[in-house]
């Protein structure tokens, strides 16, 4: 009986940089193969990181509304870049029947450099309630720094559960930014994911803090995904309580 409240008591969550849905040596987007790698992924949560948010054509669907519907989940998005039609950022993907109590984008943006955002929601999930942050950070140090405490000043004032998600592009971990990171969120496994055909670096993170841990981290390394996009997947299961 134990064992199973504290079986409900748990989450996966997963975070993916899915690169516009283009893969390495692709020319083309390919949402469909996207789409099924996160089903796989089977997830409760999934942040998503340069998604594309808008339209395909006429009457057509957008790649995060392609992946979301096939992968049975509903899509929350954060976009962070509009030009020319393209309008692509951050999302949310969770379980139809989770209850979304509060959605935010706070903007992350350095001058004279790519828009960065954080997306932020509150899931009444079936372990229970739970603050969840979807980001993705600059490629230069100094800019990641400048983000990093803007982020850090969001951090809830109780001992709210929070799992954050998020391509962190910091390849460092003994600079400033990562020691920053780890002191306020906590430690988090370090599990290399890009570039994904033969992964180097670990630049896709997933903290949980407050009311939250996580108890198992993993890549997930499937042909698929190493095909769907230049990172690779990780998921990881979040225990609540």
């Amino acid at each position: 009986m134990a064992e199973a409240a504290r079986a409900r008591r748990a989450l996966r969550v997963a975070t993916w940089n899915v690169h516009g849905c283009v893969g390495a040596g692709d020319v083309a987007p390919d949402p469909e193969r996207v789409a099924q790698v996160v089903r796989a992924l089977d997830a409760d949560l999934v942040g998503l990181q340069e998604v594309s948010c808008c339209r395909l054509g006429p009457g057509g669907e957008s790649h995060l509304a392609h992946v979301a519907r096939v992968a049975g989940l509903r899509a929350l998005r954060g976009t962070t870049r509009h030009s020319l039609g393209l309008h692509c950022g951050n999302a949310l993907l969770v379980r139809p029947e989770a209850r979304v109590e509060g959605v935010a984008v706070h903007d992350l943006s350095v001058a004279r450099r790519e828009p960065r955002g954080l997306l932020e929601a509150v899931v009444a999930t079936a372990a229970g309630p739970l603050r969840a942050w979807v980001t993705h950070l600059g490629l230069a140090a100094p800019e990641r720094c400048d983000q990093v405490a803007r982020l850090l000043a969001h951090l809830p004032a109780d001992d709210e559960p929070l799992v954050v998600l998020g391509d962190l592009n910091e390849w460092w971990p003994f600079g400033t930014c990562a020691r920053r990171l780890t002191a306020a969120l906590g430690r988090s496994a370090r599990l290399r994911t890009f570039p994904a055909r033969l992964p180097v670096l670990a630049l896709d993170r997933v903290f949980a803090l407050g009311g939250a841990r996580v108890v198992e981290a993993r890549v997930h390394r499937s042909g698929e995904a190493r095909r769907a996009s230049d990172h690779l997947p990780v998921v990881a299961t979040v225990r609540l309580g």
